[in-house]
């Protein structure tokens, strides 16, 4: 990246191991992908083959699942958020408030996941404001 700066689309098509995919998109997609970008991991469909996980490790298709629930936690009450404040929610370190933060979109299709970036981080948008309406007299 130091020879080419980052860019605006990467397609992973590499070794189509879980954790090989998940390290590239790690990094690739904070480091190495544009604001506005489109991350593509390819031949997901090997998240389901044991062979192509390593035992004890969640598959990429765990990690792109998880990836939804950030994306809408501005929308989870307090009370349910547990798995995603701990450093480690699925077996793996991930700086979670970035991907909260950056990720607006995944689209799931056969055999790929595609990840768009932000154009600018979220992290300072409002956040959704739970209201008891009845409790504030309001209903």
């Amino acid at each position: 990246m130091d020879e080419y700066g980052e860019f605006d689309i990467i397609i992973d098509d590499g070794s189509h191991q879980s954790e090989h995919q998940r390290a590239s998109w790690q990094f690739l997609f904070r480091e190495g992908l544009k604001a506005g970008g489109i991350y593509i991991v390819e031949d997901t469909y090997n998240s389901y083959f044991p062979d192509m996980t390593d035992e004890g490790t969640p598959s990429f298709m765990v990690t792109a699942k998880i990836m939804i629930d950030l994306m809408h936690m501005n929308y989870i009450l307090a009370g349910n958020t547990g798995p995603f404040i701990h450093e480690d929610p699925a077996g793996y370190s991930m700086p979670m408030e970035y991907y909260e933060a950056w990720i607006p979109s995944i689209e799931f299709c056969d055999g790929m996941v595609i990840f768009k970036k932000r154009l600018r981080s979220a992290s300072h948008a409002p956040k959704l404001v739970w209201i008891d309406l009845e409790e504030h007299g309001l209903e």
